[in-house]
């Protein structure tokens, strides 16, 4: 009576052991070293890379912005895709903003390589689309670098020096 006792206890803790196991390593990694053996090499799958969400970039973008280094400029945007460039409440620029990101992006439809990840804006201004539509010259584009309800910070894009533009919520 005492060894079947033992040899069922034994017994349970073999499979209890097993199943706690499965559970830290994966059932089918167990699988996998009984019926490949102890030499199975165990992979890992590298998580899917983030798709950034544009909709929300765009309300969180949306707004009025004046810059940290020159007060009297400021950048807005609207719900409708156009930004608008004020200096001293002067209109200086006006034009079609759009964003993106390398996963929302054939490659090669900008000049640059996007980084994976990151949000661009592409921004086409009205005045020099009209008088040549079919120019690249009259697009801008910036890396959104960061963004809180108060902060933005772009980097400029494509120019001969990348230059940081920081500014404020107002």
């Amino acid at each position: 009576m005492l060894k079947k006792t033992i040899a069922l206890l034994l017994i349970l803790g073999g499979v209890y052991a097993g199943y706690v196991y499965g559970y830290n390593k994966g059932f089918s990694v167990g699988v996998d070293l009984v019926t490949k053996g102890p030499t199975a090499k165990l992979t890992e799958k590298k998580p899917a890379e983030p798709v950034p969400d544009l909709e929300n970039m765009k309300r969180a973008l949306t707004g009025s912005w004046q810059s940290v280094a020159d007060k009297k400029l400021v950048r807005s945007y609207t719900e409708l895709n156009e930004v608008v460039d004020s200096y001293a409440n002067k209109r200086i620029s006006a034009g079609e903003f759009t964003l993106f990101s390398s996963a929302s992006i054939k490659e090669g439809e900008v000049s640059f390589v996007p980084e994976k990840g990151r949000i661009y804006i592409s921004v086409i201004d009205s005045a020099k689309k009209q008088e040549d539509a079919t120019s690249t010259a009259s697009v801008s584009y910036f890396r959104i670098d960061a963004i809180t309800p108060a902060d933005l910070r772009l980097s400029t894009i494509g120019k001969t020096d990348t230059k940081v533009i920081n500014f404020k919520r107002i």
